[in-house]
């Protein structure tokens, strides 16, 4: 069987020099056109708080330009009692969230909150949990590995009578702060904590 080929077209050099010329305008219109040009990912990522909840085990993140109690309540279907460690209403709230009042059981209680900016800005994690109403009695709540959140907080808050420590090393070790119930700059122990404890 032969085959034929097509005879091939010779292009004129005016030919070439269109279609060169056409391409580069196609090109630099690409370039030039926002419109056209490709999204800017790292200014389109919304930043990321998040939560975990020490008893279940259950985690949930949100865009951090959200209100971060009412995103917690959304995502557990739960109430989320946060009273600030330290605030006029704790000693009020402490009585009224007692772990024999109903709203124990249906209720998730806010342990601690950190922060990535100062005065309680940027992106958070949080850590809440669903048996008791908070710290006391002796009850304290450790994270021994921040993992992703270590050498991150510059901010914290605790919550329902807690206070917490931070320590610079994984397991408790190293330097450490505490016992904090609010701080809006963690000065020189910002970026340091690996750890923490809650009590």
């Amino acid at each position: 069987m032969i085959t034929r080929l097509a005879p091939r077209t010779r292009l004129s050099r005016r030919t070439l020099g269109l279609i060169v010329g056409g391409a580069s305008v196609s090109a630099s219109l690409l370039v030039a056109s926002p419109a056209l040009a490709a999204p800017n990912t790292a200014s389109n990522t919304a930043s990321q708080s998040c939560w975990e909840n020490v008893d279940t085990g259950a985690t949930g993140c949100f865009d951090s330009a959200l209100d971060e109690r009412e995103q917690i309540e959304l995502a557990t279907g739960r109430p989320l009692v946060a009273v600030e460690t330290g605030s006029a209403n704790a000693s009020r709230s402490a009585t009224s969230a007692s772990p024999t009042t109903a709203s124990a059981t249906t209720a998730d209680y806010l342990l601690v909150t950190g922060w990535d900016g100062i005065n309680q800005t940027g992106d958070s994690k949080s850590y809440l949990t669903s048996n008791t109403t908070g710290c006391g009695a002796g009850l304290n709540f450790g994270f021994q590995n921040l993992q992703t959140w270590s050498d991150r907080f510059e901010s914290i808050q605790s919550y329902n009578g807690c206070l917490t420590t931070l320590y610079a090393d994984i397991n408790f070790g190293g330097a450490f702060t505490g016992l904090i119930a609010t701080s809006n700059d963690l000065g020189t122990f910002k970026n340091k904590a690996s750890s923490l404890d809650v009590g």
